[in-house]
């Protein structure tokens, strides 16, 4: 029994990826002021809201947090809702999701489910041009939601040449047309060569699923600049990594989006939108590399730039982050202070536990 706002907030969290933790972590933070709920299952909420334990008479709100969400995956979840409670975005990315999902997928649908949204808070430019195109009233440019985990300090860059690498993609549910092998072989040739020949290598990853693929590319890297492969599984052992290396390498957005915010600089390898969302929205095109055939660099030319990249450029980019997570705190503390003002539940109310 709560006085503060319940809201209904969906997520990418769940699966094991670390990304979508950090951001679910985020989230909770930035809304700290209200009672949050997952909306997970469509079927189970439409049981709940016969008890009394969904819909309107619980929720004050629904809110879409960090990762690509609007897509026809997360459709349902919001709809689910029945439309009538006042909605947002926070952090959200438009389009494909990524792996196990195509590069273009439909949006149509999603018209009417954000027609009661009173802001779309959302990644990047891309992401807002589409919802702009779909007539959603409030569209602004935030940045993506991992970037409220932005420190007020960036971790000192060390003199040693270590790159830490990530690669990712489930085998089995590749629906992209790249070529992950063939990928694994440049990027091993480019590491063997004289342009990052003195760098030290440290294979991560930060999904079980990735396992697969960050240990083929280690089994072609040069043995003794190569350190044992490691699964991140939390914050804590992202800094750690991060604290001892200049430079990342990343396949998986967040990898990329989570080295920035602690001023390590870091070439992301571009195989969706999102990513392109992303960098443009931080001001780090030339460190995009294209593999699905979109305008950006080439893996070498995006590596050269890369491991050339300056400390002082390092914590530019570290201060535009601090400059997005305001921007995302001041959004948060709009959607609890609505919230509050709109629809105070009474004590009394049923929150699920």
């Amino acid at each position: 029994m709560r006085r503060a706002p319940v809201i209904g907030f969906v997520s990418g969290a769940g699966d094991a990826n670390l990304g979508d933790e950090i951001m679910l972590a985020a989230l909770r933070g930035l809304l700290a002021g209200a009672v949050l709920e997952p909306i997970d299952f469509p079927a189970t909420e439409a049981r709940l809201a016969r008890l009394g334990l969904s819909g309107p008479r619980v929720f004050s709100g629904l809110v879409l947090g960090g990762g690509t969400l609007i897509n026809p995956h997360f459709l349902p979840r919001v709809t689910s809702m029945g439309g009538s409670l006042p909605g947002w975005t926070l952090g959200t990315g438009v389009g494909s999701s990524g792996f196990g999902m195509a590069q273009s997928v439909p949006l149509d649908d999603w018209r009417d489910a954000l027609r009661n949204f009173r802001a779309a808070w959302v990644r990047g430019p891309r992401s807002a041009s589409i919802l702009q195109g779909l007539g959603v009233r409030r569209v602004e440019v935030v940045g993506d939601l991992a970037l409220a985990a932005t420190p007020d300090t960036a971790l000192a860059r060390p003199r040693d040449r270590v790159l830490a690498i990530n690669v990712g993609g489930r085998r089995a549910m590749a629906a992209d047309d790249i070529d992950h092998q063939a990928l694994h072989e440049e990027l091993a040739a480019l590491l063997a060569s004289p342009l990052a020949v003195e760098w030290r290598l440290v294979p991560f990853a930060m999904h079980r699923d990735d396992l697969p693929a960050v240990l083929d590319l280690a089994h072609r890297l040069p043995a003794g600049r190569c350190a044992r492969p490691v699964l991140l599984r939390s914050m804590h052992e992202i800094d750690a990594m991060l604290a001892g290396v200049r430079a990342v390498v990343a396949m998986r957005l967040h990898g990329a989006v989570l080295a920035w915010t602690r001023g390590v600089p870091a070439l992301l390898l571009g195989y969706r939108e999102k990513c392109a969302d992303f960098a443009e929205q931080l001001g780090v095109e030339d460190l995009l590399a294209s593999l699905d055939g979109s305008p950006g660099a080439s893996v070498p030319a995006g590596l050269a730039r890369l491991l050339d990249t300056s400390d002082e450029r390092a914590l530019r980019v570290h201060a535009d982050c601090l400059f997005a997570r305001e921007r995302l705190r001041r959004a948060g503390a709009e959607i609890v202070s609505t919230l509050l003002e709109i629809s105070p539940k009474p004590a009394g109310v049923p929150v699920r536990t």
